[in-house]
């Protein structure tokens, strides 16, 4: 299928790349089926761009690259609703926020994204982790993992002998 987009121009998308929201996500109520793009140069992000509104362009990622401890409780409805059985056959996704500041881009961790690759089917967990920020600062993100990387390195001895 032919998907005309603001950003990126025509693209040709195979049916099967193309995810259905169980419902909108929040403050987008007309749009509901997304493709995923990945590019080399922004990895690991990478853009959802809605099959129905050529400028809704959404930046994303999985929080775990810069978020080590993230781990947000879904419920099994979570997962029925994307045609998923228990959580290891979703992928979790956080809506990112890129000013024109990059040091200050933020992440939605309060409102996760699961995915359920199988099914073309994502779903924006409505119930709130509270423990999360909708604004989480990616940027600290990374300098936690850092300093949790080297924390860990330092508790370890490596032999070469």
């Amino acid at each position: 299928m032919n998907v005309a987009t603001e950003r990126f121009g025509v693209i040709d998308v195979p049916r099967k790349d193309v995810f259905e929201l169980s419902t909108p996500l929040l403050g987008i109520p007309d749009t509901t089926s997304f493709f995923f793009m990945q590019e080399e140069s922004i990895a690991p992000f990478f853009w959802i761009q809605s099959v129905d509104d050529p400028e809704m362009t959404l930046i994303v990622v999985e929080p775990h690259h810069f978020f080590r401890h993230y781990s947000p409780r879904l419920q099994l409805s979570d997962l029925k609703d994307v045609g998923a059985s228990h959580p290891g056959e979703v992928r979790i996704f956080a809506i990112v926020v890129l000013p024109d500041d990059m040091s200050k881009m933020t992440a939605n961790l309060r409102r996760p994204l699961i995915v359920n690759f199988r099914t073309g089917k994502m779903k924006q967990v409505r119930r709130s982790f509270r423990e999360y920020s909708f604004e989480e600062s990616i940027v600290e993100g990374i300098k936690r993992s850092e300093t949790a990387r080297a924390d860990v390195g330092d508790r370890f001895e490596v032999s070469l002998n």
